[in-house]
C-alpha cells in the first residue's frame, strides 16, 4: 500500500523491530517514525495511559503493534535468583560501555549499529558523570 501511495520509507536506516520501554509519548511517536514499512512496534513501558498514537503512520506503514505487560508479584525476586544462581548470563546484554563524557560517541555508535558481536545491534550503557565504568 505504501508503494501505491508513493510514500517513502526511512530507507536503510529504517528499523525492523522497535521496542519502547519508556512509555513516553515522544518515544512512541519516534518509534513509529523510524520503524520500516511492515515492521513491528512493541510497547513494554507504561507512561501516560492516554498517549496519542499516530494511526495514520500505523496504517500507512502497515506496522504490527504489540503490548507486553507480563510481570507480576514475585517475578523480580525470581529473576534476581536466576541471575544469582548463574542460570542467566547478563553480560551479552551489553556490548559497549561509555563514560558520561562520551555520551555523544555512544549515541553515534548506536545509530551506526556497530557492535562487538557483529550482529549489527548495539546495547550500550552510559555511566553517570561520577560513576566509573565497570567492565565486569
Amino acid at each position: 500500500m505504501q508503494q501505491q501511495l508513493g510514500i517513502e520509507d526511512r530507507g536503510p536506516q529504517a528499523v525492523d523491530l522497535v521496542i519502547d520501554a519508556s512509555g513516553a509519548e515522544v518515544s512512541i511517536q519516534t518509534a513509529f517514525y523510524i520503524a520500516k514499512t511492515g515492521g513491528t512496534f512493541v510497547q513494554v513501558g507504561i507512561g501516560a495511559f492516554d498517549a496519542t498514537v499516530n494511526f495514520g503512520m500505523l496504517l500507512i506503514k502497515e506496522l504490527t503493534c504489540k503490548g507486553a505487560f507480563r510481570y507480576g508479584p514475585g517475578d523480580y525476586p525470581h529473576a534476581i535468583a536466576l541471575v544469582a544462581q548463574g542460570k542467566i548470563d547478563l553480560k551479552p546484554l551489553v556490548t559497549h560501555r561509555f563514560p558520561f563524557d562520551q555520551a555523544l560517541t555512544a549515541f553515534n555508535a548506536t545509530r551506526d549499529g556497530k557492535s562487538k558481536d557483529g550482529k549489527g545491534v548495539l546495547k550500550a550503557i552510559i555511566s553517570g558523570p561520577d560513576v566509573p565504568i565497570d567492565e565486569d
